[in-house]
Order: structure tokens, then sequence, then C-alpha cells
């Protein structure tokens, strides 16, 4: 049985320009914003790769140390040389850089402004099929929102 019939009051009400201006206006910010730090956290990603490929190519126990290209005269062990050293540097640097709680963050950053233009668009998609708000169903969608 509907929750109109059982006693309950469902409140429906129109929209105002108002209020469609700044509903417009949050799911524009948030899918801005989910775009934007899902960019981030791409990059960033994608540099923590790099690192971890560049650490590990550079590490003397990988199979690459072995290689008989670095003992070609005169420049094989100057690059390997070279190689080691950044590989060194990096591995040293990684963990005071913190890319993975740089990573971590902007996960979370993602994952919420995902949830809140998911929110918004459900909330749009409901005003534009019914053509008004209403009270109970909207606090139900803006929930994660808050």
């Amino acid at each position: 049985m509907p929750a109109a019939l059982q006693g309950e009051v469902m409140v429906a009400a129109p929209v105002s320009v108002d209020a469609l201006a700044e509903i417009y206006n949050l799911l524009c910010r948030s899918a801005m914003n989910k775009e934007y730090y899902g960019r981030y956290l791409a990059s960033t990603q994608k540099i923590n790769s790099i690192l971890e490929i560049l650490i590990a190519v550079g590490a003397t126990g990988s199979g690459i140390s072995a290689l008989t290209i670095w003992a070609v005269k005169p420049y094989g062990p100057w690059i390997w040389g070279g190689l080691t050293a950044v590989s060194a540097m990096l591995a040293v640097a990684k963990p005071i850089i913190q890319l993975n709680k740089r990573i971590e963050r902007l996960t979370k950053l993602y994952v919420g402004h995902a949830d809140n233009y998911a929110s918004l668009l459900i909330l749009v998609s409901r005003i534009r099929r019914q053509g008004m708000m209403d009270t109970q169903s909207n606090d139900a969608d803006l929930a994660p929102l808050k």
C-alpha cells in the first residue's frame, strides 16, 4: 500500500528557480571535482609506477644488472653506474615523497566526489521526471552529501 494511503503525508512542492540553480551548480561542481581528482589520481599513480620501475631496474639484484651490455667499454659501466645511482636516490626519496599516502587521499576524494555526483544526478533525474521535488525521496538522495 502506498505511503500516502497509510496516513503519512508526502510533501511535494514545485521547484523554485533558485533551488534548481543551486542543484545544477552543485552538480557541475561535483562533476568538475570528480574529473579533476580522477585525473590527478591517475597521474599520481602513473608517477608512482614509473618510480617503482626505475627503482626495480636499478637494483643491483635485478636481472638487468647481469646483462652483458653494461660491460661494453667505454659507456656501459658509466650508464650502469648512473642507473644504479639514480635508482638509489629514488629509493631513498620515495618514502620522503610519500606517494602512497597521496594516492590514498586522492582516492578518497575521488570516490567522495563521484558519490556526490551520482546522488545529484539521481536528484536531477527525479526532478525532471516529476517536475517537482519530493522531500522524503530527496532526503534519501542527498544523504551521501551530508
